[in-house]
C-alpha cells in the first residue's frame, strides 16, 4: 500500500510533459525507494532527483527554507513538516 502512496504522489506531483521532481527523503528507505524511482522513471519518462538524509536534518533544512516537490518522511515527521507551513 506504502508503494502505490509514493508512485501516486510522484505522479500528481508532476505535469503531463517530462518534468523533474526533487525528492526528499528519509536515508532509511534509501533501497526500496530508489527501486521504485527507477521504475518510474522508465515508465514515466521524468527525471527524479533524491536527496537523502536523516529526518532530523531533513527537518532543519524545511524550516530554513529548502523545498522538495515530494516529500517522504516518518509520519511525525510529514506532521512537523505540514505544522511548519
Amino acid at each position: 500500500m506504502k508503494t502505490l502512496i509514493l508512485v501516486v504522489a510522484l505522479a500528481v506531483a508532476v505535469p503531463a510533459s517530462a518534468a523533474e521532481i526533487s525528492a526528499l527523503a528519509a536515508a532509511a528507505v534509501q533501497g526500496p525507494l530508489l527501486i521504485l524511482v527507477d521504475s518510474f522513471k522508465q515508465q514515466a519518462g521524468h527525471t527524479v532527483t533524491v536527496q537523502l538524509d536523516t529526518m532530523p536534518n531533513i527537518a532543519r533544512r524545511l524550516a530554513a527554507g529548502e523545498t522538495a516537490d515530494v516529500l517522504i518522511a516518518t509520519a511525525a515527521g510529514m506532521d512537523q513538516a505540514i505544522k511548519d507551513g
